[in-house]
């Protein structure tokens, strides 16, 4: 038994000097066939920002929550012992 899939797949490279090699972007099917090249990449590059800026705030929340917890309770067992 023989399984084939076909894709519409939209490579983009990125300048010299970037730690990537290349993105990928996989179009869905139903995808509307006279879409532009420019409409393409420009959905890539929102989906890149935006992905990027979530994924910076989701990795700093963890340190400033700890941060400020810590400086509460550092905070309210100076002021008992005082």
């Amino acid at each position: 038994m023989e399984n084939k899939c076909a894709k519409k797949v939209f490579m983009i490279k990125p300048p010299r000097g970037s730690i990537f090699e290349q993105a990928i972007f996989i179009l869905r099917d139903d995808c509307d066939p006279s879409v532009t090249r420019d409409t393409i990449v420009a959905e890539a590059l929102k989906i890149a920002r935006h992905h990027g800026g979530i994924r910076r705030s989701v990795k700093f929340m963890p340190y400033l929550l700890s941060l400020f917890v810590g400086t509460a309770i550092g905070i309210a067992v100076s002021y008992y012992f005082l």
